[in-house]
């Protein structure tokens, strides 16, 4: 039982003790309820809403101190009311890892929970403080007047606003948002929700309004939430922000990093605890009982805001010095990290520093497409990847990459890329094919709808970053067309001439396309076609030692390109998978396209 209730934790680094031993237990049981009646984890969280907020009734009707056994007995209704709407926001999360109905709008609506529970309690405690101030009064030497009654409730009201709308929200926002980004350096995207404004924005930006309006408010109030988060955090965006420029995606960052990471991160694990729900609720129930809830005001006016100080200080502090000299600031050139990151056994050249015994004429360029111009290096499957943590779909990278397979596999045998479709096109119906798989696997555990909105955005997210890619590639192949016939060979799927043109790469002569000639890479005879279709345009017979293959494939690429007496240059970063390669083989090694021009 305790395996299976620890199964269902985010992670033991963010576990609070009292959780531990008491919330998620009990979490867990109703977890299980909820599976066995099919009860959807953003209905649980609903009710949690419904719970909490009722415990807000009973908090302003239970002064002890004027009503008596029915003050004290309304003060423990409310008391358990709240503890069982906590339950409930553990077992939604819970039951989400457990079933793997984890959806965008349910994290939204667990983040909004507590503010719900709170937002009422605040004002159920300026409405028994109105009732019930005689002792206050007494204690200032105030008049029990109408009038000292209402001016005495509207400061009150003014301090639970401000504790309440301003304190409450950045210490618990603060503490989730530290919390998941602890989360994201030790188990990735996947295991962890963190969010930023900007991806929120534009979910909100492309999700209609029929159907959705509920959910597009949500939106709203999680752009602020997501926005508010960021700027109290100037120095982690800025150390995320050069992870990213330096690695390409925070993804990508070395194991190293994330250990060191976490190892500054988890002492603040605790503090954050403390600011999200246990100790506050704590503090709430002993102010109500001894009927003193402005004594609740004060702690989190003083005690909580010193809390969440010190741990901001601290956590914007290591940040700050993680940030130099062990990372470049932004605006540094790449060119340095990549030869600090690469591994270059027997002084094999990088960034095309190539030794002069090993250069030879170039008459001529073969260039391969995808993952060399697309993605500059990477894998598609490592891209497609990055669009699923990023979008948050629930699956390994394992069972991911074994429904890539079963989508390249599809595409292969049967015909469903046509000529005219654009490259949106094909990552849309690729992306289609692979999340089905996962979900009639059961994999996934997603209603079709759903699923297809997190598909489409994976496929708009991938897109994109072709574009940002294209950036860079596209005035290289310009630059080169001007000094040398380009041909293009490509496993593709039938629709690269309608890609080529959408992306206005129309740089080529010709293009060899596997799908078109029935012969795919690794056959060195799919290259021989392009040394044929280089002595067609240009009418001569060069030698194919004076013509240059540029691919980020060793095996299918660089090997069969060397059969046949091309150079060749190896792109070479993020593979498929570990293969055995001889770096002898390669005329040149580069690790940025950009760099193909200090070759040639």
């Amino acid at each position: 039982m305790k395996e299976k209730i620890e199964q269902t934790y985010k992670s033991n680094d963010t576990e609070e003790w009292l959780d531990v031993v008491w919330t998620r237990p009990i979490g867990y049981q109703w977890a299980r309820l909820f599976d066995a009646l099919n009860v959807h984890p953003n209905t649980v969280t609903i009710l949690s809403m419904i719970i909490g907020v009722a415990s807000a009734y009973f908090f302003f009707s239970g002064s002890y101190r004027t009503e008596g056994t029915e003050g004290l007995v309304c003060n423990i209704i409310a008391v358990l009311l709240l503890a069982w709407a906590n339950f409930y926001d553990s077992a939604d999360g819970q039951l989400a890892r457990m079933t793997g109905k984890k959806t965008q709008l349910g994290r939204i609506l667990d983040g909004a929970a507590g503010d719900v529970w709170f937002f009422a309690i605040y004002h159920a405690l300026t409405l028994r403080f109105y009732f019930h101030h005689e002792l206050e009064f007494q204690w200032l030497g105030i008049e029990d007047t109408e009038r000292n009654g209402i001016i005495a409730t509207l400061v009150f009201y003014a301090f639970a606003w401000f504790s309440g709308i301003t304190l409450h929200a950045r210490q618990c926002g603060l503490s989730d948002y530290y919390r998941q980004i602890h989360l994201f350096f030790l188990k990735g995207k996947a295991g962890s929700e963190l969010d930023n404004s900007i991806q929120q924005q534009q979910i909100y930006r492309e999700t209609p309004w029929k159907g959705n309006v509920i959910y597009k408010l949500f939106l709203i109030t999680y752009i602020n939430y997501t926005r508010s988060q960021e700027k109290q955090t100037p120095q982690f965006q800025q150390l995320w922000a050069t992870l990213k420029q330096r690695y390409g995606s925070v993804d990508r960052v070395p194991q190293s990093f994330r250990d060191e990471f976490r190892r500054l991160s988890l002492p603040l694990m605790k503090w954050a605890n403390i600011l999200t729900f246990n100790t506050r609720a704590i503090t709430l129930y002993i102010a109500c009982l001894i009927d003193l809830p402005w004594l609740y005001l004060a702690m989190e006016m003083t005690v909580f805001t010193g809390l969440y100080l010190y741990m901001r200080h601290q956590h914007e502090g290591f940040c700050k010095k993680t940030l130099s000299p062990t990372l470049p600031r932004n605006g540094e050139g790449d060119r340095a990290d990549r030869k600090s990151l690469s591994n270059n056994p027997d002084g094999l050249p990088i960034t095309g520093e190539v030794p002069e015994g090993r250069r030879g004429s170039i008459s001529a360029i073969i260039f391969d497409y995808g993952g060399t111009i697309d993605t500059n290096s990477v894998h598609w499957s490592e891209v497609l990847w990055e669009g699923y943590q990023h979008v948050g779909i629930p699956v390994s990278k394992e069972e991911f990459r074994q429904s890539y397979v079963v989508a390249e596999r599809a595409l292969a045998k049967h015909p469903y890329i046509r000529p005219e479709h654009n490259f949106l096109d094909l990552l849309t119906i690729k992306c289609d094919i692979e999340t089905k798989d996962l979900m009639e696997k059961g994999i996934w555990k997603v209603d079709d709808e759903e699923r297809k909105r997190m598909s489409d955005a994976v496929a708009m997210y991938c897109y994109e970053h072709v574009l940002k890619v294209l950036e860079v590639s596209r005035p290289v192949i310009e630059t080169l067309s001007k000094k040398y016939p380009l041909v293009l060979v490509s496993n593709f799927y039938g629709n690269i001439e309608t890609i080529l043109k959408d992306f206005r790469l129309e740089y080529f002569q010709r293009v060899i396309e596997s799908a078109v000639v029935g012969i795919r890479k690794p056959d060195p005879q799919i290259f021989q076609l392009g040394v044929d279709a280089i002595r067609e345009v240009t009418g001569r017979e060069i030698p194919t030692s004076d013509i240059l293959v540029v691919g980020d494939s060793y095996g299918k690429d660089i090997v069969p390109a060397t059969k046949i007496g091309c150079q060749t240059v190896w792109v070479k970063g993020i593979g498929w998978s570990e293969e055995t390669v001889d770096e002898s083989v390669p005329t040149h090694i580069i690790h940025n396209i950009k760099d193909l021009l200090d070759v040639v």
